[in-house]
């Protein structure tokens, strides 16, 4: 007889489960469970394996309990039971079961064929009620199908969503970073016109402290010029007048400009 491993049940539950949308429950059983370890060709495995195992578990368990029934009974109609039924009950008590749905089927039909021969608007009303309920019945059961299945929506909408934000605040946070780098260079460039600036005035003062020192030197010259001008002696002025006088004049700076004339007379 064939038989399942837990590592093969673990990987199908997985498999469930992350078709299912449920990432975190996957994620937990993937790393308990060893699954990256797991020797299964994931590519082998048909989507939904997990449910079509579990379905034709229930089926195979099903037709176990109608084909246990006694020989009397094989002639009968298969009777279909309920999932949960099937999860829940042994072999024994979904015999059991399908026993007395048979017995009821009988008698339904038993009373049928008397509701042929005399059926009255009473009996009648009650069918249509049962009828009715089990309607509404699988109404519900639809019903709560639709839910889940909206929920499900709703979740993959909510996950979207944050997806979304998180992109959103990554694309934010790239702008902040782009907005910093952009402040940077500027405050780099401002640095360099500064630089360039203190540059200018220093090679400014640089040009004026030449300038000046020139023209410290050109004064320099000029006052040396000029000690050798007062250095300098004028030279004497001699005039001889007639008679043989012999008049000499010297210029004399004595601090007063005054002119000194020296007469000498000769006698020849």
């Amino acid at each position: 007889m064939i038989s399942i491993t837990s590592t093969e049940l673990n990987y199908m539950v997985f498999r469930y489960l992350h078709e299912s949308g449920f990432t975190h429950s996957a994620f937990a059983l993937g790393y308990e469970a060893g699954i990256n370890k797991s020797t299964i060709d994931g590519n082998l495995v048909p989507p939904g394996a997990l449910v079509t195992f579990v379905q034709k578990g229930i089926q195979y368990l099903e037709l176990e309990a109608n084909l246990s029934c006694s020989d009397e009974d094989m002639d009968e109609d298969f009777s279909f039971l309920q999932p949960l039924d099937l999860i829940t009950k042994d072999v024994c008590e979904l015999q059991k079961i399908i026993k007395e749905k048979k017995e009821n089927l009988q008698k339904a039909r038993n009373a049928e064929k008397e509701k042929d021969s005399n059926l009255t608007d009473r009996e009648h009303a009650r069918e249509k009620g049962k009828e009715q309920e089990r309607e509404q019945a699988r109404e519900r059961e639809k019903e709560h199908e639709r839910e889940h299945a909206r929920e499900k929506e709703k979740e993959h909408e909510r996950e979207r969503e944050r997806e979304h934000a998180r992109e959103r605040e990554k694309e934010h946070e790239r702008e902040r970073e782009r907005e910093r780098e952009r402040e940077r260079e500027h405050a780099r460039e401002r640095e360099r016109d500064k630089q360039q600036r203190e540059k200018e005035r220093e090679r400014e003062r640089e040009k004026i402290e030449k300038e000046r020192e020139r023209e410290r030197e050109r004064e320099k010259e000029r006052d040396r010029e000029k000690g050798k001008d007062k250095e300098k002696p004028h030279e004497d002025l001699t005039d001889t007048r007639h008679g043989g006088d012999k008049v000499t004049i010297r210029h004399d700076e004595n601090g007063t400009g005054n002119l000194q004339i020296l007469f000498n007379f000769c006698k020849h």
